[in-house]
């Protein structure tokens, strides 16, 4: 999952943090990584996915629940992330989120696609509705 990180009030950056592992790192900063790809105003750490985001997907065992937060620009910086959401998707009930401009990404939209996931999007209007929705939808499939 990543997270915001804040400074004094001002977004500085995010975390990479495998929830299950406790593992974590620096995903973005503003002011770090200087010298590496930009998403915005942030330097991206390229090798945080490596570091922590593939292996903590890697350990999703079969018939776990694998939630990625989130395939969105930072994280496709990574050339094994979605090849590895791939080769695990199968084995797993996936959770995730993408960024709305997944329709212009070939392979995250043929990553959609090949596993024919169905894709919400939210708004402020629909995203209390959508997250009760999403809930009964996990319950119903992890048999709770």
């Amino acid at each position: 999952m990543t997270v915001e990180v804040r400074e004094g009030g001002s977004r500085v950056g995010f975390k990479i943090i495998d929830i299950n592992g406790g593992k974590e790192t620096w995903l973005a900063h503003v002011s770090l990584f200087r010298g590496n790809p930009m998403v915005g105003k942030y330097y991206v750490n390229t090798r945080a996915m490596e570091e922590v985001g593939i292996p903590a997907i890697r350990s999703a065992g079969q018939g776990s629940l694998l939630i990625v937060d989130e395939i969105g620009k930072m994280e496709l910086l990574s050339r094994d992330f979605l090849r590895v959401l791939e080769e695990v998707t199968p084995k797993v009930h996936f959770l995730g989120t993408v960024f709305t401009a997944y329709r212009f990404n070939p392979g995250v939209r043929g990553f959609v696609e090949r596993f024919g996931f169905r894709v919400v999007e939210l708004s402020r209007v629909n995203r209390d509705l959508v997250y009760g929705e999403i809930i009964r939808e996990l319950g119903r499939v992890l048999g709770l």
